[in-house]
């Protein structure tokens, strides 16, 4: 009897869920995924960024700090010498035994004591100590065991000096001297000048004033020996009368004396009423405290001499000579016209030129002193004859001597006669000239002479820390402090003005200080003439590529070509740009347009900007070439076909499709050259860079861009530093803020083709259809 409860039947029965048991229990393959190698290549993007960004915060960390103004550390050592710098770094080591040996007993106690509480380990310090002229040394490592119990201090009136030569000096102040020297009178300095002529009239050697002599002496009732003893005591008395007067305006002063130097170098001190004769009067400011701030007041002044007379001699001195060379190669350049050469008549003219100035100059001495003689009561004009017997045999002499050198002169200038009239011409402007420009250099000779005297007034007397003395001139010192006694502020406006003085100054002391203004003008304006050389080429290049070319094997060669070119060593490109753009390109040039300046000196045939910028240009090029072919081929080829569907012709569509949007990819090719070509050395030690280079290639003088010259570069001015300095460890923070600055420009640079790249991109990103 059944249950009355049906069995369902096995195909009725409810089945397991196997399709969701498999989907739990499955487990795909992360290889299968490519998970592997997204990890591998995300590790190599950090790994590669890690790298970069350690190495740009280590430049910045050392290159920033090269110009912060440290505390000066005073080191006494057992038994040994005392030092006196900065500490610029710091290290550990492992002493041996021989170390011990040879270390004073009181140090080698210090150094096993030092030894067990460090793990074996002792400390040494490099110490700037500066005074190369002095020791020899830039830097001195000490070892800390070394140093005497309570022999290391950070003494207050230690003092920093950066000077114009020799480097830093660091000592301690102990007086400033100042020689308050006199200017001669107009009389003084006429009478003096007279009386030379004199003394040159008595030398019986000279056959030049022979006979002028011998008519002086037999001339009037008195003889010209006693008329010049009588100028000579009107002289005296003069001086004597013009230095009392120089004496009595300058007694004591607060922070110092006065004092009279004497014609024998003895020194005492003066008073108004000491009448014997002296040389000059000093002001000393003795003390460190006194003299250091005395410093402090007349820097500022000697300073802004000191670049004054810098400016005269480089811009109006280089003014004139380029005034004078600009005629003469004019001159030069007519006479190569007519296949003449001029160079030893001109250098003959200028010494007839010379020569008739120099042989009026005794004569005028001689007669503007017997002028100065007539109206003096003290002087007996009874010798009055003797000496006007004496003047008018010295001209008699002078006269003969000038029309010799007149005919001579007159025989030059006649042969001028007989040539071209445009070559008398171009002569009678080169005389007019060089006229012109004699007078205006002996008038800024004078402004020179004249601050370099008030400049030398001042001298520094200083001591080193073991007691050497150094006498400096104050017009030497750039920047002087006490490093141990400044106050957060001052420490950052000297920090500032170093930044100020490295980017706007010229370089000094072998390139180790100072600023490198001339290597940042060169490096930007070779870097945007490379790039204005490299674009067009390269565009144009691609253009023909990917546009005009049919694909073939030639093609396929010269792309190929493309890509190995870009594998070449830079210095390999040093070498063609020598050979053929110096040599070849540059001295064909020199023989066409510049025959007449190619007699002084190569123009273009030497290394200048424009070889360099070329050279550079050559060697990145096939780097825009790549990176704008690539650019044209992402152009759709339905914006090329809607342009031709308007009747476009394919110049126009190039022109006015393709390029435009090509552009940012354009940007970047150039972006990538810019970055390359900014940074290389090797080439431009071949083809135009210099260690120091005396003119910049950008300057106010047309045609202000200057192709021809030579230029200074950053890259080659870090391979000078870290190189070729006289002390590579003196050097290197140098280094590191030069590395730093060109970065920092290649970046400038790099960003502001970014900013146009993106404003291209954005222009024709929606340019499809």
């Amino acid at each position: 009897m059944s249950s009355g409860i049906a069995t369902p039947p096995a195909a009725l029965a409810p089945r397991p869920n196997r399709h969701r048991t498999r989907r739990r229990n499955s487990r795909v393959s992360t290889r299968a995924e490519g998970e592997p190698f997204v990890w591998l290549t995300g590790g190599a993007l950090a790994l590669s960024l890690t790298m970069i960004v350690v190495l740009v915060v280590f430049i910045v960390i050392s290159g920033s700090a090269t110009f912060a103004p440290l505390p000066l550390v005073e080191v006494k050592t057992f038994g040994g010498p005392k030092y006196l710098g900065e500490v610029v770094d710091r290290q550990t080591f492992v002493p041996s035994a021989e170390f011990f040996a040879a270390l004073d007993p009181r140090a080698a106690e210090k150094a096993k004591q030092e030894a067990s509480t460090a793990e074996g380990r002792l400390v040494r310090r490099k110490l700037r100590t500066g005074n190369f002229d002095v020791t020899q040394t830039h830097f001195t490592w000490i070892n800390d065991c070394d140093i005497e119990p309570g022999g290391e201090t950070t003494p207050g009136d230690a003092i920093l000096i950066e000077r114009l030569e020799w480097g830093r000096f660091y000592g301690f102040s102990d007086a400033l001297v100042e020689r308050l020297a006199r200017k001669p009178t107009t009389l003084e300095a006429e009478l003096k000048a007279g009386l030379d002529v004199i003394a040159q009239l008595r030398a019986a050697n000279d056959p030049k004033f022979g006979e002028a002599a011998k008519v002086a002496a037999q001339a009037g009732d008195a003889s010209a020996q006693a008329a010049a003893a009588a100028a000579s005591k009107v002289y005296e008395t003069v001086r004597k009368q013009a230095e009392g007067e120089f004496a009595g305006a300058h007694g004591p002063v607060d922070d110092g004396k006065a004092e009279f130097v004497a014609d024998d170098g003895s020194r005492r001190l003066w008073s108004a009423t000491d009448k014997q004769d002296f040389a000059a009067i000093e002001r000393r400011w003795d003390g460190g405290e006194a003299s250091f701030r005395e410093l402090q007041r007349i820097h500022d002044g000697v300073a802004a001499r000191r670049i004054e007379r810098q400016h005269l001699e480089e811009a109006a001195a280089g003014r004139l000579n380029k005034a004078e060379n600009d005629a003469l190669v004019e001159v030069r350049g007519v006479a190569h016209r007519f296949g003449l050469d001029l160079g030893r008549h001109l250098d003959e003219l200028k010494r007839a030129d010379a020569a008739i100035h120099d042989v009026g100059v005794p004569g005028e001495r001689l007669r503007r002193m017997i002028e100065r003689l007539r109206g003096r009561p003290d002087y007996d004009q009874r010798l009055v004859p003797p000496l006007d017997s004496l003047l008018n045999a010295v001209r008699a002499d002078t006269t003969r001597e000038t029309e010799t050198l007149e005919r001579e002169k007159q025989t030059l200038l006649d042969f001028e006669k007989t040539l071209p009239a445009e070559v008398a011409e171009a002569l009678a402007n080169y005389r007019n000239v060089r006229t012109h420009v004699e007078r205006e250099y002996a008038a800024t000779r004078e402004q020179i002479d004249e601050l370099k005297r008030e400049n030398e007034r001042y001298t520094w007397a200083l001591h080193t820390v073991d007691g050497v003395e150094k006498r400096l001139p104050v017009e030497e010192v750039v920047r002087t402090y006490r490093a141990n006694d400044l106050s957060g502020w001052e420490k950052t406006k000297i920090y500032a003005s170093r930044w100020r003085e490295f980017l706007f100054d010229d370089p000094r002391a072998g390139n180790l200080e100072g600023g490198v203004y001339p290597a940042i003008v060169g490096t930007v304006v070779m870097t945007l003439l490379m790039s204005v050389a490299v674009v067009p080429f390269g565009v144009l290049a691609a253009l023909y590529l990917r546009e005009y070319a049919k694909p073939g094997v030639i093609v396929s060669f010269v792309r190929i070509a493309i890509n190995n070119l870009a594998g070449v060593p830079s210095i390999v490109f040093g070498v063609f740009g020598l050979g053929f753009f110096c040599y070849i390109v540059g001295g064909k040039i020199d023989e066409t347009l510049f025959a007449a300046e190619s007699l002084t000196g190569p123009v273009f045939g030497k290394g200048a900007l424009i070889w360099a910028s070329l050279t550079l240009a050559l060697m990145t090029l096939p780097v825009v070439i790549v990176a704008t072919e690539e650019s044209l081929a992402a152009v759709s080829n339905s914006m090329r076909e809607g342009s031709y569907a308007c009747g476009a012709s394919k110049f126009q569509t190039i022109c006015r499709i393709v390029l435009p949007r090509a552009m940012p990819g354009i940007m970047t090719g150039m972006i990538l050259a810019m970055a390359r070509g900014a940074g290389e050395v090797a080439p431009l030690m071949l083809v135009g860079a210099l260690k120091n280079a005396e003119e910049l290639p950008l300057d106010a003088s047309f045609p202000f861009l200057h192709l021809d010259r030579s230029f200074m570069h950053l890259g080659f001015h870090i391979f000078d530093l870290g190189f070729q300095s006289q002390n590579s460890e003196a050097a290197k923070p140098m280094v590191f803020t030069t590395t730093l600055l060109l970065i920092t420009i290649i970046f400038v640079l790099n960003l502001t083709a970014i900013a146009i790249r993106t404003r291209l991109r954005r222009k024709f990103q929606s340019s499809q259809f």
